[in-house]
């Protein structure tokens, strides 16, 4: 008993000793601000995403394109900032998109991408009356302007083209080359913009250095014992594919009902995709995540993120407490429609779901097939996946000076804030880039409280004044910086 008891002693002590070391050893890697200060943009600025979101860009169809409301989008943005394009060289891509290229003076670099899109959702009827302002007037009120767009995404597009203005009226000279390129149909999958863009660089065999898109944000009071602003850089996007499940069994009267329909066997297919779900994952952009916030965390959290090996399960768990955080670490299968039946007193002989998933990097379309045929495991039951298909993104490194030097720039801005790589959960145009570069950052530069998430796409969109001209100022900062690197 002697014995057992002083191995057991040892063991405590030596897993103490382990637990310990790995907390003190799990020191900080934030970026330190630049010495440098970022220019104050004025109210001017404020009042060109007012007049920016009154064009109503909407994307239904591809055949629905609006191009009066395009054409009047671009012929303001080339008024309203004449040094950018006195700067720069244009060309339309697709039939809308605009391509704008900085001439940089050494042509041995490979040139970084700045972009946006120019399309927003549509307003459904139903909605309007809920707005405080009307969707499309740009209202200013009481320090923020609404309208459609402001978050989703001529915000990031008139925040990218004052910074550019700035910087070419102080006679900014490119080192490297810089592109702009504002999208036509992101909200619609970039199918008539960006990817004509992607063959484009293809066809001329240009390689980017670093493609800065739309993405994730700068959350305030959204990490959990974090007080201060955490900027979120999307490096990945989860994948997107839904799934039509289809049981075709004979039919009747339901007076005589068979032993099993394709109802029932339906019905048991979904409640084993609610039973098995897909195992948790720390995927890359979650651990950079970790390794980024971890160390700024309070005690019993740096604890379980500085000793993954035994506090996973906890980790998982806290994850798994809400649906947010849940589809962080997991690729999720919902059920969104349900289709059967024609007639109160017919069995019907066809039965349809339809399955949303959305992959966690590290698994793929196939992987992600061969799950779901597996736990159904139902020769009555076909799964067929829809047309609109996507795998998750590559998940772009977050060790390098450009990573680390956006980071700087939102330290510069927001001297408080943390710095972390992230997963994007939704999609943006940037993922048709993943063949031409390596360095692919998700990331709109401006402060989300928890309640402004339920605004993109939502009733009465709308950024704050100040919070827009804080984010002019870290694509400031960012444009002259990051042009400097090697």
């Amino acid at each position: 008993m002697k014995l057992l008891f002083r191995v057991a002693v040892v063991t405590i002590m030596a897993i103490v000793f382990v637990l310990a070391y790995n907390y003190m050893t799990f020191k900080s890697i934030q970026p330190e601000a630049l010495d440098q200060a970022a220019p104050e943009f004025s109210d001017k600025a404020v009042e060109h995403l007012s007049k920016a979101v009154q064009f109503k860009t909407i994307s239904h169809k591809v055949e629905m394109l609006d191009a009066d409301a395009l054409n009047g989008f671009l012929k303001f943005i080339e008024s309203t900032y004449p040094k950018f394009h006195e700067a720069t060289t244009k060309e339309i891509v697709s039939t809308h998109s605009p391509l704008y290229k900085w001439e940089g003076e050494d042509k041995s670099l490979k040139p970084i991408l700045y972009m946006g899109h120019m399309d927003v959702v549509p307003i459904e009827k139903a909605t309007k009356d809920q707005w405080l302002h009307p969707p499309f007037s740009g209202e200013i009120d009481n320090g923020f302007i609404y309208g459609r767009g402001t978050l989703d995404d001529k915000g990031t597009i008139i925040g990218l083209l004052e910074a550019a203005e700035l910087l070419a009226t102080e006679g900014f000279k490119p080192k490297r080359t810089i592109y702009f390129f504002f999208g036509q149909d992101e909200e619609i999958g970039g199918h008539q913009g960006a990817e004509f863009l992607v063959e484009k660089f293809k066809k001329e065999n240009i390689q980017l250095e670093m493609v800065w898109d739309e993405g994730t944000v700068i959350g305030r009071n959204q990490v959990p014992g974090m007080p201060n602003e955490v900027a979120l850089i999307g490096i990945a996007e989860k994948g997107y594919v839904s799934y039509n499940l289809t049981c075709q069994m004979e039919g009747g009267h339901s007076s005589m009902p068979p032993e099993n329909s394709a109802i029932s066997n339906l019905n048991r297919a979904l409640v084993a995709i609610a039973d098995n779900p897909f195992p948790y994952t720390i995927s890359k952009p979650v651990e950079g995540f970790i390794e980024h916030i971890g160390p700024e965390s309070p005690f019993l959290n740096k604890l379980a993120f500085s000793n993954r090996w035994i506090f996973e399960p906890l980790i998982f768990q806290s994850y798994a407490a809400t649906g947010s955080g849940r589809a962080l670490i997991q690729t999720s299968m919902s059920a969104t429609i349900v289709q059967a039946g024609i007639k109160d007193n017919v069995v019907p002989s066809r039965a349809q779901a339809v399955v949303n998933c959305r992959i966690l990097p590290g698994e793929d379309l196939k992987s992600t097939q061969a799950y779901l045929e597996e736990i159904i495991n139902d020769t009555t039951i076909t799964i067929s996946p829809q047309e609109t298909q996507q795998n998750p993104s590559k998940a772009s490194d977050y060790n390098n000076p450009y990573f680390s030097t956006i980071g700087s720039v939102v330290k510069t801005v927001y001297p408080k804030a943390n710095i972390s790589p992230f997963l994007m959960l939704g999609a943006t145009d940037s993922r048709h880039f993943d063949d031409l570069c390596d360095k692919i950052y998700k990331f709109a530069p401006f402060v989300y409280e928890s309640e402004d998430l339920a605004l993109l796409h939502g009733i009465n969109e709308k950024i704050g004044e100040e919070n827009f001209k804080k984010g002019i100022q870290i694509y400031y900062l960012a444009i002259k910086n990051l042009n400097e690197l090697p």
